[in-house]
């Protein structure tokens, strides 16, 4: 059941997504089509070769197991540790806690001090999500403190941080944590943008602007993320990649023995090794096995990831002498930016995976271009797009962004780089964007099947692939787990509808 649920959010997604870049998607499907003809035995990709499409073991927990232990922890939280460690950094205030909020990777206490309403979040990494949390925290820090130093990007102030006290009640050991000011405002949401008088989106577009072409100028030596000056001087130093995909790929519910060795250890020199690294991330997320996986599904998951990797190697493949690498937000949703009630931007907040990256695909955010439809529209990328040009116009930075994004066109003449750093953001999101689908959302079946007709390598990835997720549907049933949560609330729901008919 959930299988099926997943399969028509893709796929309603797809077709959103191909509405939003016809002229693209066809020209793409022409070319990528006319790749699948000329795919023979001989020429076929050596797939044998890519560790991250060959079978694999399980993970080491279902998705209801992780969710299970992140909220063990979350739960475990201790209200009287958070305040004393505040108050250990303010003087001695005494504060309280007036609020919780966890996401992916952390869980954040809003704290409020007695006496002038200050208020300061303190933030935990979720162990089960993590090896180690501490690369990550410090290269946060490293990375705000910059911004707050070189930029007018608004972040918020880093009070204090630590791993050297208990925050939980289970007193075993010490955690990690990062106290920063509270940025007052909401988050940003479709409806909100949606909703607001022009000339508060007019606004709200510039300052967005303003912020993307201040990163743009922020250029670097090599690919990584920043990390606290080994000299001890004001500037960060680059370091690894801490990447938001490889650190999902090492939690439980997806790791495998064979992901281990997925982080870097030094920073990246050149573009195209940056992008082999992309390429094999998104190969690992659609290698995990996945329950009542099919065979189509999974034909056309290689076909799409092919597809992509083709079209990242040409992107890459383009001269890169001289090409910047450039400071970039690498999950700048909605979510991480704060407004006020005219859409004045307040902050931006959720630094933690942020590393510079090479400029061709320097982007605006996914809800911009328009491969996040949850949040934007095309009507928005419009609006940007205008308010990009008229910005341009006046000054030399934004008709740089215009001309890197765009070139002479508008938002018709699609960048492949949009579609390659959204994939590199969300790698799940592969099949959405580079699936063979045609517009009315009918396979290019006649294609795929001689693709995989044809390899003999192309075959016996798919048949192991095949055998792979058929054994781990058994183990899960064997194990009583394939049954999940959200089936069990699905069949609740349907019991209760069916009650009352």
């Amino acid at each position: 059941m959930l299988a099926d649920i997943i399969r028509l959010m893709r796929s309603c997604s797809a077709s959103i997504l191909i509405s939003f870049s016809n002229t693209f998607v066809r020209v793409f499907r022409l070319i990528f089509v006319g790749r699948i003809n000329d795919l023979t035995v001989d020429n076929a990709p050596d797939v044998e070769a890519e560790a991250s499409l060959i079978l694999r073991e399980y993970p080491l927990l279902t998705d209801d197991q992780y969710k299970q232990s992140r909220k063990k922890f979350i739960n475990s939280v201790d209200d009287n540790a958070i305040c004393a460690l505040a108050s250990r950094y303010n003087n001695g205030k005494f504060c309280r806690v007036v609020g919780k909020a966890s996401g992916s990777f952390n869980v954040c206490v809003f704290i409020e001090f007695h006496g002038d309403s200050t208020k300061w979040i303190v933030r935990i990494p979720i162990e089960p999500a993590f090896d180690d949390a501490w690369i990550k925290l410090k290269s946060e820090v490293a990375t705000m403190r910059y911004l707050k130093l070189e930029t007018q990007v608004p972040v918020p102030i880093v009070h204090a941080y630590g791993r050297d006290v208990c925050l939980t009640s289970a007193n075993e050991r010490t955690q990690m944590f990062l106290i920063t000011e509270f940025i007052h405002g909401c988050s940003l949401n479709k409806k909100l943008l949606i909703n607001a008088k022009n000339e508060h989106r007019t606004r709200f577009f510039s300052q967005l602007i303003d912020i993307l072409a201040e990163l743009r100028r922020l250029e670097f030596p090599a690919i990584g993320s920043l990390t606290l000056s080994s000299d001890g001087s004001s500037g960060p130093d680059v370091g690894p990649v801490i990447s938001m995909s490889a650190i999902t790929l090492r939690q439980p519910h997806h790791r495998t023995l064979s992901l281990a060795h997925r982080l870097p250890h030094k920073p990246f020199a050149s573009t195209v090794d940056y992008m082999e690294y992309q390429i094999n991330l998104v190969s690992d997320f659609i290698s995990i096995p996945v329950a009542d996986l099919t065979e189509d599904d999974i034909k056309e998951e290689i076909a799409a990831f092919y597809a992509m990797k083709e079209a990242v190697r040409e992107l890459s493949g383009r001269s890169a002498d001289g090409e910047p690498f450039v400071l970039h937000h690498q999950d700048m949703r909605g979510a991480n930016i704060i407004v006020d009630d005219e859409l004045n931007i307040q902050g931006i907040i959720d630094w933690e995976f942020t590393s510079t990256i090479p400029r061709r695909i320097f982007t605006p955010p996914s809800w911009i271009t328009g491969h996040d439809p949850d949040e934007g529209s095309e009507e928005t990328h419009a609006e940007f797009f205008d308010i990009l040009v008229k910005k341009g116009k006046a000054d030399g930075r934004f008709a740089k962004l215009k001309q890197e994004w765009y070139g002479d066109g508008g938002i018709d003449q699609k960048n492949p780089g949009f579609c390659i750093a959204h994939v590199f953001r969300r790698p799940l999101d592969v099949l959405d964007i580079f699936s063979p689908l045609d517009e009315s959302g009918e396979s290019c079946k006649e294609q795929l099947s001689g693709l995989f007709t044809q390899s003999v390598t192309l075959a016996q990835v798919v048949h192991s692939r095949v055998e792979q997720c058929g054994r781990y549907t058994e183990w899960l049933k064997q194990n009583d787990l394939y049954i999940t949560e959200v089936d069990r609330l699905f069949a609740r729901s349907e019991a209760l509808k069916a009650k009352f008919q």
